[in-house]
Order: C-alpha cells, then structure tokens, then sequence
C-alpha cells in the first residue's frame, strides 16, 4: 500500500485490497439501480457528499429523493476501466460511467466521469466522497491514465448520482433539473449523475 508520506500504491488484480475495491465500484452501481436507498447507503460514510456543477450534496438529501421514489435510476453501466489509487487506507477510484435516470417522471441519460474516495474503517470501505464531471460531447470511452482494472462509473441530458441531490437547496428544498440548460452543460456538465454512487463508481 501507499506509504505514511503518501506514495500511492496501484495494486494488482490478484491483491485482495484491489479485488475488493474493484468489487465496490462494480457492486455499487447495481445498488443504485435497484433504487434501494439501505442497500446504496451501505457503500456511503455518514459524511458522504457528492459534487458536481450544482454544489454539494449530503447523503441524506440524496437517500431522501431515493426513498421518496421522486428519484429512480433504470441504467448504469461502466464505460472504462477504473483508475484506482490506495493511499493508506484511503482509495481514490476514477472511472467513466453512463446511466439513466428518472425524476418526477422526467428521463435524464446522463455520461460522466467519477472519482469516489473510499476510506477503511475498521475493515470496510466506504464511500466519503464522490465528484462527477460531464464527459465532453463526442468523447469516445476511454480509460484513465494509470488504469488498473475494468469497472465503471457518466451525459447526455441528465444527472445520475449525487447530480439530483445536489437539486436539493440547503434549506431543505428541491428544485427541478434545469433539462434545457444543463443539457449542453453537465450533461455535459452537470445533469450528470443521478445517483449517488456509484462508485461508483462509477462505485
């Protein structure tokens, strides 16, 4: 693994800290899309937050749209292998991810990059932050520098992830995706990712 000063460590396939970070980023998109908000909160650190063009997002602003139903993803899908960094016991994972997803009845496909940072806690990884970006229209799916292994965490007109809870204003309100303006943008900017996760990842 990394060392206390901070060289990051990348692992190989048959490492069991990789094995099950790979495992992580692919087992989370799975949870997102079975629209369970227990089962993606599993992979989340209390302090989880996501962001993305809209701002930050706790988890509980995003579990709560999850569990509502207001917020549901059909469709995420890795579309690059995931570059994963160990530092200690925090794992950086970078992918690209594309997914669809519903809210208040209105689609939003969405392709993005992801980055999660996963620390260990007393032997489980979990999830503290996620940072989704927009891929640039017409950006063929490629891996990251320094990939490591395949998972996959991102636009056309819509959020996945962590994007929706972002829509929820710190005073507790949630506003409606900007569709038109942010397609063009996080959709390729920001209607990125509906979902939390992951985790990703990607997860």
């Amino acid at each position: 693994m990394g060392d206390i000063a901070g060289t990051p460590w990348k692992g190989s396939e048959g490492d069991p800290v990789h094995t099950r970070l790979i495992t992580l980023a692919e087992d989370w998109p799975e949870a997102i899309v079975s629209n369970d908000a227990t089962r993606i909160g599993s992979f989340m650190a209390d302090e989880w937050v996501i962001v993305s063009a809209s701002g930050v997002s706790a988890k509980e602003q995003f579990l709560s749209l999850v569990e509502s139903g207001e917020l549901t993803h059909s469709a995420m899908t890795g579309g690059s292998r995931p570059r994963i960094r160990v530092y200690g016991a925090t794992a950086v994972l970078t992918g690209r991810v594309t997914n669809t997803a519903h809210y208040k009845g209105q689609r939003f496909d969405a392709d993005e990059w992801t980055t999660d940072v996963f620390v260990n806690r007393n032997g489980r990884w979990l999830c503290v932050l996620s940072h989704i970006t927009a891929a640039a229209p017409g950006l063929r799916s490629t891996s990251p520098p320094g990939v490591v292994s395949s998972h996959g965490i991102g636009a056309n007109s819509g959020s996945t992830r962590a994007e929706w809870a972002g829509r929820a204003g710190a005073e507790g309100r949630v506003s409606r995706p900007r569709s038109t303006v942010l397609r063009c943008s996080r959709a390729r900017t920001v209607v990125g990712k509906s979902v939390a996760a992951p985790l990703s990842t990607s997860a």
